[in-house]
């Protein structure tokens, strides 16, 4: 891990988190279907990082996952 590895994954972490907090505020005013889709479009996003696929491995390996905010 790099020197500045720390902070780009606490400013990842971020993001992931206000995006979660954006999509809940945004239910009290979306219908369901286009709620649903959003949710979708998140979900598909953060499938192409690497700690979605650590999880997965992890998970099938039934092992614990090492998490880096990548």
């Amino acid at each position: 891990m790099g020197p500045g590895e720390p902070r780009r994954a606490r400013r990842r972490a971020r993001q992931r988190d206000e995006g979660a907090k954006l999509l809940f505020h945004q239910s009290t005013h979306e219908s369901l279907e286009t709620q649903m889709e959003l949710e979708s479009q998140a979900i598909a996003a953060s499938g192409h990082t690497e700690d979605f696929r650590e999880g997965v491995t992890a998970f099938a390996a039934k092992k614990t996952p090492t998490f880096r905010g990548r």
